[in-house]
């Protein structure tokens, strides 16, 4: 494994999608990449509480999954508050219909969005690109290199 193999593994993730089926679908397909920390919830309210109680060591996660179509929340809302507590990379889950809320999302400091039902191997390809300092931009890729 390279060494930049390695560290996409380590990285912290916080899956946050209302659909138990997609949400363990999406971990288990990560663990058995070899991902080591994958966390998951269906709410954006036990999203919330996992970030603040890692404000006393750091932020906890490297990445975030959000579902914008969660059941006890508008996906804006969290969205927005994820954003307020850590600068973390959110990648926006959206169904075809929520297109508008994910550019919306994005012009807010969203850093990418895929399409509902998510292509587990597109959802690792941008996930790859991501923990690299890469997003894809409409149909060109941006590079935030040196930190």
């Amino acid at each position: 494994m390279l060494p930049a193999q390695k560290a996409i593994k380590t990285m912290r993730v916080l899956v946050i999608d209302a659909e138990d089926e997609h949400r363990q679908g999406i971990q288990a397909r990560f663990e058995a990449d070899g991902y080591l920390n994958i966390s998951a919830t269906d709410k954006g309210e036990d999203a919330i509480r996992l970030l603040t109680t890692g404000l006393a060591s750091r932020n906890p996660f490297d990445l975030i999954l959000l579902d914008l179509g969660l059941a006890d929340r508008p996906g804006l809302e969290a969205f927005a508050e994820i954003r307020g507590i850590f600068d973390v990379p959110v990648l926006l889950m959206v169904d075809r219909a929520e297109r508008a809320l994910a550019v919306e999302a994005m012009g807010k400091g969203g850093v990418e969005y895929i399409q509902r039902p998510v292509d587990l191997r597109l959802l690792q390809i941008k996930v790859w690109t991501m923990s690299l300092g890469c997003w894809m931009a409409v149909t060109f890729t941006i590079c935030v290199l040196g930190g």
